[in-house]
């Protein structure tokens, strides 16, 4: 469908996020960081050749060209180097144009050159297939860059922020293969998916994030291929799409993968959203589940680009899924090292929607530039007399390195935690409650007995003055994961 024009609720959040990234580059330029793009892979229907003739993406796929479009090549040494095939699946493993770069060994290399008149499977390339007129497509043929579009966030971060490039890059796995049969464009086979597995958690391709907005009921075989692809502790984080036929992954009978797969450390599961009134509730179509379901995102009239490169809104979980597959690839590209702390920092930050309960884990819903701010301790404030929440940032101050979420209470002694291992805090319906940095993959509340009611010292950004917040003023707080010497000097010196 057409895309109405961004309201203005939307282009603040747009703005937001841009000024979040804009300062967590400046944090690292001033450490002396150079950073590296993340490395994102699409599994999907592949690449629309229209998308890729007419330029839009190819600062994020680093790929050259005439690699791209010449998919078999001879070597020096006489050998083919190419976008490799397993089962009719085509992936793309090169990087900067260097055929070097392109995986060999544990995979066949190109089997059939490429020709108009060769066999279905002989297309030897991550382009899409075209729909052949009058058949079905199980996918739309331009799934893949509408997805891709997304995952390198979307046309109006594109629009705002100078330099996503070199924060993002993306790569194509396309899981679909052409078929002999009239009536149908494409096929998927459920090995394709389990190939795609294997592809993605190859060491040497070092892939950070994998976004998966396809589903399959290969089941057992899938279960069993990603149990081999997490064996790899420092292997990518997968974000997968819940489904669009309104199921419970807790029921076998309607279970899918990887969306059914058991709660990992290396998984999101993501589920869609739409708005209602000023909060968030379900998307009628989404999949859903309190055990397995992770994280909602928006899933409705989400804007992306087609294959012409006209603004479209894609509607579904495909089009949630990505949107944290780019906050998981930003938050690679700022700094975080380790899956399961990107991981736990996008469903740290994410808003609490009470709406979300019964369908989400927890009630989750991505917030994106809370998740980006990794280098400021974020403040919200508490309404006063129905006005706006005030928002400050900048850095909490903790002479002894120690911060009071509980106040003393009766015999309970009040609580006080290092920086270090704070992530977030807020009042609760009947008190306050406060999330650690503790090993595992849930983030958990704790509750307070008693509220704190004392004060506590804040930086703001751009001020060398440290002023006293009353915790009863406050609603919630946000915890930079960062808090070396280095980075409280960083962060001083930012605009």
């Amino acid at each position: 469908p057409v895309c109405h024009p961004q309201t203005i609720e939307s282009a603040r959040e747009t703005e937001e996020i841009s000024e979040v990234i804009a300062f967590g580059r400046a944090v690292m330029s001033r450490l002396g960081v150079r950073a590296e793009p993340s490395r994102i892979l699409i599994v999907d229907t592949g690449l629309a050749r229209e998308a890729f003739d007419s330029g839009v993406l190819t600062p994020y796929i680093g790929i050259s060209p005439e690699i791209i479009r010449s998919p078999l090549r001879r070597t020096d040494g006489g050998e083919w180097e190419c976008t490799f095939q397993s089962r009719g699946s085509f992936h793309l493993a090169a990087g900067g144009g260097n055929p070097e770069a392109f995986e060999t060994g544990r995979h066949p290399r190109c089997a059939l050159p490429v020709s108009s008149s060769s066999a279905p499977l002989s297309d030897g390339s991550i382009f899409a297939i075209p729909k052949k007129d009058g058949a079905t497509q199980l996918y739309d043929y331009a799934h893949g860059t509408l997805v891709s579009q997304i995952a390198i966030g979307g046309p109006d971060l594109e629009d705002r922020f100078d330099g996503l490039a070199n924060i993002i890059s993306i790569n194509f796995f396309r899981a679909t293969r052409a078929t002999g049969d009239p009536r149908r464009s494409v096929q998927v086979d459920d090995g394709d998916f389990i190939d795609a597995l294997e592809f993605a958690g190859d060491e040497s391709l070092k892939y950070e994030v994998v976004n998966f907005s396809m589903k399959t009921n290969a089941g057992e075989s899938f279960a069993n291929a990603f149990n081999e692809f997490i064996s790899n502790s420092d292997g990518p984080l997968l974000v997968a799409s819940a489904g669009n036929g309104s199921e419970d992954l807790d029921e076998v009978t309607t279970r899918h993968f990887p969306a059914g797969l058991e709660r990992n450390s290396h998984l999101l599961v993501v589920a869609g959203g739409e708005r209602n009134g000023g909060s968030w509730r379900i998307w009628p179509k989404s999949a859903r589940s309190i055990d397995k379901v992770d994280i909602a995102a928006p899933a409705v009239g989400v804007r992306s680009r087609n294959e012409e490169g006209d603004l479209v809104c894609l509607t579904g979980t495909s089009a949630a899924a990505p949107q944290v597959s780019f906050v998981a690839g930003v938050l690679f590209a700022l700094g975080e090292v380790e899956v399961n702390d990107v991981r736990r920092r996008i469903l740290d930050t994410a808003d609490t929607v009470s709406g979300l309960m019964d369908f989400v884990q927890g009630g989750r819903f991505l917030n994106v530039a809370r998740a980006l701010d990794v280098f400021r301790d974020v403040v919200v404030m508490r309404p006063v007399n129905g006005s706006e929440r005030a928002v400050m940032k900048g850095r909490v101050v903790a002479d002894d390195g120690l911060f009071e979420v509980c106040a003393k209470d009766g015999l309970f002694n009040e609580k006080r935690f290092g920086l270090t291992n704070l992530v977030r805090w807020r009042l609760g319906g009947s008190g306050a409650e406060f999330v650690r940095s503790i090993e595992g993959l849930r983030s958990k509340f704790e509750p307070c007995a008693a509220v704190p009611r004392g004060e506590f010292g804040f930086r703001r950004v751009g001020s060398d003055e440290v002023e006293s917040v009353a915790m009863g003023l406050v609603e919630e707080i946000f915890f930079s994961p960062f808090r070396s010497p280095e980075v409280e000097w960083a962060v001083a010196r930012s605009q």
